[in-house]
């Protein structure tokens, strides 16, 4: 449903542009996925206090991605920033998700903990889907795999609050 709504909010983008329907739809995806995660994090972030530490994720992953791209090893093109700011939403998501289920031991937040780590290995496989030059089709199982647990788990926290 969200892309539909993307698709009206977002109809063509200076990085998709006109000609392209597949990436405008990876842009529409991702965006969709991406106000998510924003969700997700202000849910958090309205709930619990915002601690300094909060703040690794964006000055680590965006230090991953440029240590990954020197590599040679992954083809990020014009998805880069696309990549970094995505990178840091979902890791912060699995980050924030973590410190407060270590803080409380609660078991809702425990699942919720898990089911934004099980996120984060989900978006990790499609990053290597996506942006590896091997081609290692078979991650598409457990990407999959690994999204739907993920939903599961954060549908199971909300149920135990």
């Amino acid at each position: 449903r969200m892309p539909m709504i993307l698709n009206a909010i977002v109809p063509e983008s200076p990085v998709c542009g006109k000609s392209k329907p597949r990436v405008l739809m990876t842009f529409r995806g991702t965006m969709a996925f991406a106000l998510a995660h924003i969700s997700f994090l202000v849910m958090l972030l309205i709930s619990y206090p915002f601690q300094w530490a909060d703040l690794t994720v964006v000055i680590v992953m965006p230090i991953v991605i440029k240590l990954l791209k020197k590599t040679g090893q992954f083809r990020f093109g014009k998805y880069e920033g696309m990549a970094i700011l995505y990178s840091i939403l979902v890791a912060g998501f699995a980050w924030k998700s973590a410190e407060i289920a270590i803080g409380t031991m609660q078991s809702a937040d425990i699942c919720l903990a898990a089911g934004a780590v099980c996120f984060f290995l989900s978006d990790s496989l499609i990053f290597l889907i996506s942006f590896w030059k091997k081609r290692l089709w078979p991650l598409h199982g457990m990407e999959i795999s690994a999204y739907y647990i993920a939903m599961c788990l954060i549908g199971l926290s909300i149920s135990l609050r």
